[in-house]
């Protein structure tokens, strides 16, 4: 009897660079849910005075040849009420289609501050995590 194979590959790249994006990549999936092969990479912030605010875009690029649902975003961790992100991006996206969203950090304790971002894709049984890390200090 013979087996048949699928090759499934899929990464989630973040640049970081003035931006951060995330990018998948992967063949079609015609069913099911999605590969679970996923790279969670993290986003830093700049060293920042307690209380000032500081923003960094997020792009999401479905480079699928079939659409995704972004269907949820979640902060978790220690500094989570550090972090906020609008949930505008909680929409299905194209083939191509990207969306841009602004990840806010607003440090509420001077030293290091971590939390997780959670990203939710509809037909996935578990989000894709992007870990926020900062350092914040107290202003004089």
């Amino acid at each position: 009897m013979g087996r048949k194979l699928a090759l499934v590959a899929v990464a989630f790249v973040i640049v970081v660079a003035g931006a951060v994006t995330v990018v998948m990549t992967s063949p079609d999936v015609s069913a099911g849910d999605f590969p679970s092969l996923f790279r969670p990479i993290s986003m830093s912030f700049p060293w920042r005075p307690v209380g000032a605010k500081v923003e960094s875009p997020l792009i999401i690029t479905n480079t699928y040849r079939s659409p995704i649902t972004v269907s949820g975003l979640r902060i978790t961790g220690p500094a989570k009420d550090d972090f906020s992100v609008p949930a505008r991006c909680l929409r299905r996206l194209s083939p191509g289609q990207s969306c841009t969203m602004t990840v806010r950090y607003v440090p509420s304790a001077s030293g290091l501050r971590a939390a997780e971002l959670l990203v939710y894709f509809a037909g996935r049984a578990r989000p894709q995590g992007i870990g926020l890390a900062a350092s914040a200090y107290a202003p004089h």
